[in-house]
């Protein structure tokens, strides 16, 4: 229950940094938007929500359930200490060979399933990924000669081809989960932080936006980046929990030393570097409103002061801070565009 933003792992770093992070992917995630398009109405959209909070929610607590599990099996044996494994994310395929190696056929199964689960879920974003890609970014390039659809499979092959080919540099990022919330959180928090930017911030302009963003992009990848040099340079030593060999029951050829010179050499990194990779997206998240909300106060804001603003577009708590000029436009109903989306 340490409230220290510096430990790599506490309670509040786990509960803040997921909540935000999903927050990200299931509030303004692109591959989650289109799926609630996909719905006839919205509170279509809003059951499947439950739904899937349902179930995540259940994943976690078994992913919990699993990591507690491991480190009770393995703490008086550490696999990575007795190179019976290269890194901590082998740990569970280990497990499973250790508890069910014997069930014929099992571990085959096991290793399908994490397959199949990974696969489905590049698959989603490779379809979101090359979607944007062809309809916004690639549009006005691409020859009108060959059809949309055509070009989808081409762009979805050459993405899918650059994220295999990525697995290479995760592989030399430390732990994968690590490395995945570090790179995400780059993205997802200022994207966040853009979003939320628009809905509760009315004096929020363009060049604030547009500022904050970029501000929040270099200043996370400056940290992400610089906090993975520090780790691979020794400057910079995660705290993990206690483990040893000494239950070890197989014969280990392996010497441990205790040094003092990583502990010292850890102190040289920069704090900034030591912050949880857990609060990477708030981090941008805070960036980008701070920012953004400063830059617009100090800008020109004349374009927005001579325009209505729509209430519509704001938050329902921030409506009593919006100038008396704020009008209610005639916009289509959320259920009337999901069902023109769908029609399409």
């Amino acid at each position: 229950m340490d409230p220290d933003p510096f430990q790599r792992q506490t309670f509040w770093t786990a509960l803040i940094g997921i909540y935000f992070m999903f927050l990200a992917d299931c509030a303004i995630g692109q591959s989650f938007v289109q799926r609630y398009l996909s719905v006839p109405d919205q509170t279509t959209a809003i059951k499947t929500v439950w739904i899937f909070a349902i179930g995540l929610s259940v994943t976690l607590l078994l992913s919990v359930a699993n990591g507690l599990l491991l480190y009770a099996s393995y703490a008086g044996c550490d696999p990575v200490l007795a190179k019976r494994a290269s890194k901590p994310d082998q740990l569970l395929p280990l497990f499973v060979m250790d508890v069910a190696g014997h069930i014929p056929g099992f571990v085959g199964l096991f290793v399908a399933g994490v397959f199949s689960a990974a696969l489905s879920s590049m698959s989603t974003g490779l379809n979101s990924l090359s979607g944007v890609l062809v309809s916004d970014l690639l549009s006005n390039v691409l020859s009108k000669k060959i059809s949309t659809g055509y070009w989808l499979r081409i762009v979805t092959a050459v993405v899918g081809f650059v994220c295999v080919a990525l697995v290479y540099v995760v592989e030399n990022m430390g732990v994968i989960l690590q490395g995945m919330h570090s790179l995400n959180g780059i993205t997802s928090g200022t994207m966040l932080g853009l979003f939320l930017l628009g809905i509760f911030c009315p004096k929020a302009n363009s060049k604030g936006a547009l500022v904050g963003s970029a501000v929040s992009l270099c200043s996370l990848g400056f940290i992400v980046f610089g906090a993975q040099y520090s780790r691979n340079t020794g400057s910079l030593v995660d705290n993990v929990l206690p483990v040893s060999v000494d239950n070890c029951t197989f014969t280990t050829n392996f010497t441990l030393s205790q040094s003092d010179g990583l502990k010292q050499e850890s102190e040289e990194a920069w704090l900034i570097f030591k912050i949880s990779f857990r609060y990477y997206t708030l981090l941008g998240v805070l960036i980008v409103l701070i920012v953004g909300n400063l830059v617009s106060i100090f800008s020109d804001s004349q374009d927005i002061k001579d325009k209505p603003i729509n209430r519509d577009l704001f938050c329902p708590l921030v409506h009593r801070f919006l100038p008396n000029k704020a009008e209610e436009e005639e916009m289509p109903e959320t259920n009337v565009l999901m069902y023109q989306h769908n029609k399409e």
